[in-house]
């Protein structure tokens, strides 16, 4: 139910003009936000950055995904509420057929750890066949939960 949701927000379909999408790629990931661009561009380096981390970490292939995941932020809590799986999530990660997505509540500073912790559920997910031994142990202890 919450992946169609999210295909349903990810579509290049019309919205209303309260809720003025912008999407953004780079290499590893593609965000669609309704908090602007700047916050956006902001973001997308963040999570590239990131990517960059845990393919020195984990060596190069092994942090990678087959295609661009694709990060929705919204603007507020207001808006992300109707899709948030409960009370107490910031931020969610599901896998899906052709792609990974993670779902934020806000791209706000604050909520970055929550996302990367999101992130490192994909990057476990996306490893577990391809890590030594201990790998995914690691990536799963050096993250909050």
């Amino acid at each position: 139910m919450r992946l169609a949701i999210v295909l349903l927000l990810s579509a290049s379909a019309p919205t209303p003009a309260a809720e003025q999408w912008v999407k953004l790629k780079s290499t590893h990931f593609e965000l669609y936000t309704t908090a602007g661009e700047k916050k956006g561009q902001e973001a997308i380096l963040y999570f590239e950055q990131v990517q960059d981390f845990f393919s020195k970490v984990l060596g190069k292939g092994k942090s990678s995904t087959p295609a661009l995941v694709r990060i929705i932020a919204f603007r507020s809590e207001k808006e992300y509420k109707p899709f948030r799986p409960s009370e107490s999530a910031a931020a969610f990660y599901l896998n899906g057929y052709d792609r990974d997505y993670i779902v934020m509540q806000t791209i706000a500073a604050e909520h970055y750890p929550i996302a990367v912790h999101e992130f490192t559920h994909l990057l476990v997910r996306h490893s577990e066949s391809k890590c030594p031994s201990g790998s995914t142990k690691v990536l799963r202890t050096c993250t909050p939960h």
